[in-house]
């Protein structure tokens, strides 16, 4: 049988404890860099103090859903009375759930599921507001939308109590509760 010369165990043992050390020293593959922001061209100042620059321009949106809500097509249109809640209602739990605000844009309507945003107008002086339907009613005869004391107060008719308006369906909602 031969045995190995001193030395040579020696260089083994060496070898052998590198191996768990030598896996780490692999070179590691690099991550890709996260991506940059797209940055806005750079608008060049005028040459002559006359000329005005150019502002880099904004492609308008594709689809007329993702446009303004003050110029989106409305999905669905009605006209008649509307009406806005009495102070005692504040913070008080609407039908879907939310604590009604007077000071928030919100409606109550019969029918529109709970979320749907309208776009409500006062036609006696061309007002126009953004609601959010969160409550059930108006329980009112002839009248076809319940508004927040803020949303009335946008639209001008507080002091009358009532207002002719043309609600605009902009958005329907999931109508389930939050």
């Amino acid at each position: 049988m031969r045995v190995a010369a001193p030395g040579s165990l020696l260089k083994l043992a060496v070898l052998l404890a590198c191996v768990p050390l030598a896996h780490g020293c692999a070179p590691a593959i690099p991550k890709a860099p996260p991506p940059l922001p797209h940055p806005t061209p750079p608008v060049a100042p005028p040459s002559d103090p006359g000329t005005p620059a150019l502002e880099p321009s904004i492609p308008p949106p594709a689809n007329p859903s993702a446009a303004e809500p003050e110029t989106r097509p409305a999905l669905e249109v009605q006209t008649g009375l509307a009406s806005f809640y009495a102070d005692r209602f504040h913070r008080r739990r609407t039908a879907s759930g939310i604590p009604y605000d007077r000071n928030e844009l919100v409606a109550a309507h019969r029918s529109f599921p709970f979320g749907t945003l309208l776009r409500v107008t006062n036609l006696a002086n061309d007002r126009v507001v953004l609601v959010r339907v969160i409550d059930r009613g108006p329980f009112v005869r002839g009248r076809i939308i319940d508004l927040s004391r803020r949303a009335a107060e946008e639209l001008g008719f507080i002091a009358a109590g009532v207002a002719r308006v043309k609600i605009e369906v902009l958005e329907y909602g999931s109508g389930t509760k939050p």
